[in-house]
C-alpha cells in the first residue's frame, strides 16, 4: 500500500496506478462492461455525455488500436489483452453549442473507468502518445464532430508488477489556493 500524506484520502485513490506490464489473462467481456457501466455514470456538463469508447472486442481489433500507438507504448502495451480510444462530442447534441467541457467531461468517464478497473483488480492506462489521425480513420468516427482523447490499456497486472514508491504529487498549496491569495500572486507576477 502506498503512503499518503493525509488520512482523508480514501484508499481507493491512493493505491490506483497505472502498470506497463500487464499479465496475459484476458478481460471477460462481463468485466470491461462494468468498467464501462463506471464511466457511463460519470458527471458531464448538462448531462451530454459527450464520451464515446471505441473498444476491442477480439484480438485482431486490439493489434489494430496497437498500431497506432507511439513505438514507445507499443512496447509495453503489447502485453494489454484490451485497448480502447476514447472520443468526446465537440458540441451539444441539445442545442448544436460548442461543448466547451467535452474534454474535461471525458476526463471524467476516464478516471470512473480506471478506478471501477482497479477495484476490480484490473490496472487501466491512458496514452496520449498515439496517431491522432489513424485513431479516425480505423475507427470512422467524425474528426468534424469529434476529438480524441486517448488510448487506454487495461489488464490485469502482470505477476510481482508493484510500484515500488508512489509517483511524485505536487504538494497542495501548488494546486489549490484561496482566492485572495492566488489574485494576490497573479497580480505580483504581472508587475
Amino acid at each position: 500500500m502506498r503512503e499518503t500524506q493525509s488520512d482523508l484520502v480514501h484508499p481507493l485513490f491512493v493505491e490506483r496506478w497505472s502498470t506497463r506490464q500487464y499479465s496475459d489473462a484476458p478481460v471477460p467481456d462481463g468485466d470491461f462492461e462494468a468498467m464501462l457501466e463506471a464511466a457511463r455514470w460519470a458527471p458531464s456538463s448538462f448531462n451530454a455525455q459527450p464520451w464515446h469508447f471505441v473498444y476491442s472486442a477480439t484480438p485482431e481489433e486490439r493489434d489494430r488500436i496497437a498500431e497506432i500507438l507511439v513505438p514507445a507504448n507499443q512496447a509495453w502495451a503489447d502485453s494489454a489483452p484490451r485497448l480502447a480510444i476514447i472520443f468526446s462530442r465537440k458540441r451539444f447534441t441539445h442545442n448544436d453549442r460548442v461543448n466547451g467541457s467535452a474534454a474535461f467531461d471525458a476526463g471524467s468517464a476516464w478516471v470512473s473507468f480506471a478506478l471501477q478497473a482497479h477495484v476490480m483488480g484490473y490496472s487501466a492506462h491512458a496514452m496520449k502518445g498515439f496517431d491522432h489521425e489513424a485513431a479516425f480513420d480505423i475507427t470512422g468516427v467524425p474528426k468534424d464532430d469529434f476529438d480524441v482523447m486517448c488510448v487506454l490499456a487495461v489488464g490485469r497486472p502482470a505477476e510481482g508488477n508493484e510500484p515500488e514508491s508512489r509517483s511524485p504529487r505536487k504538494e497542495r498549496s501548488e494546486m489549490a489556493t484561496p482566492l485572495a491569495w492566488t489574485v494576490k500572486q497573479f497580480a505580483e507576477a504581472r508587475s
